[in-house]
């Protein structure tokens, strides 16, 4: 096929690539399939940077950190209103409801109060407080404050 004259090609309208003559229905189609591959490619390298950026932009946590608060809050003026021999009611009526009560001693409350940002402790209290078997307040035990 390459030695067909040019002008042959012409008139006949068949194109000589290399040993393959096409017509031209069937370049359309090439040029056709290799646009769609120029695209895809051009797509693929952006399909890429959205990826990265879309990783990135979930991996950077630290832009923000959440306050969270636990427990029952209480502070100092609270522990002030204390008194030995108070019942139970009347403690929780100063103090509130206690975070936890101890199931192996039913006679023990503990307050808990947490302040958290992130992983850094900001504030944080603990008191235990200690009933007799009357169920009045025997003594106060300050953990942390």
């Amino acid at each position: 096929w390459s030695s067909v004259p040019e002008v042959l090609c012409k008139i006949s309208r068949i194109l000589i690539l290399g040993n393959v003559a096409l017509r031209p229905a069937s370049f359309k189609l090439v040029l056709v399939l290799s646009l769609i591959t120029f695209i895809l490619s051009q797509m693929k390298k952006l399909l890429v940077i959205i990826i990265s950026l879309l990783i990135y932009s979930c991996s950077n946590t630290g832009l923000y950190k959440v306050t969270i608060t636990q427990g029952t809050v209480f502070n100092q003026e609270d522990l002030d209103k204390l008194e030995i021999g108070m019942s139970k009611d009347q403690v929780n009526f100063v103090m509130g409801q206690p975070s936890f009560e101890n199931y192996f001693e039913k006679n023990v409350w503990n307050y808990i109060y947490k302040i958290t940002t992130g992983n850094e402790v900001d504030i944080e209290k603990k008191v235990k407080l200690i009933f007799d078997n009357q169920n009045l307040l025997s003594e106060v035990v300050i953990i942390k404050i």
